[in-house]
């Protein structure tokens, strides 16, 4: 049995990385609002493969940065709406300045 290789989610994140999307669209081909890669171009994408285990610290580090980036979003939305919300009511005199 052949041993994998790559993590499929490393691979993604690898896909989605600034290299390989300059590699992409270097070799894209367009059309009337299509762009194509045919084959060729796909195996010519240099994919870096380091062991499994750290790709698969890689895929967890991204994950948990994500996830920390999702919490600060959401966080810095409630601070925002909070502040607006106290702005309007110190504007309407409901809360004092």
């Amino acid at each position: 049995m052949k041993r994998a290789k790559a993590m499929p989610e490393f691979v993604l994140e690898f896909m989605q990385s600034a290299p390989a999307r300059n590699h992409f669209r270097a070799r894209a081909k367009f059309t009337t609002n299509l762009a194509s890669i045919n084959s060729n171009d796909l195996r010519e994408l240099s994919l870096p493969l380091p062991p499994l285990p750290i790709q698969c610290r890689i895929v967890e580090c991204v994950a948990n940065r994500r996830e920390e980036i999702a919490r600060l979003k959401t966080d810095a939305k409630t601070r925002a709406d909070a502040a607006k919300a106290d702005v309007e009511a110190m504007i309407l005199g409901t809360k004092p300045v």
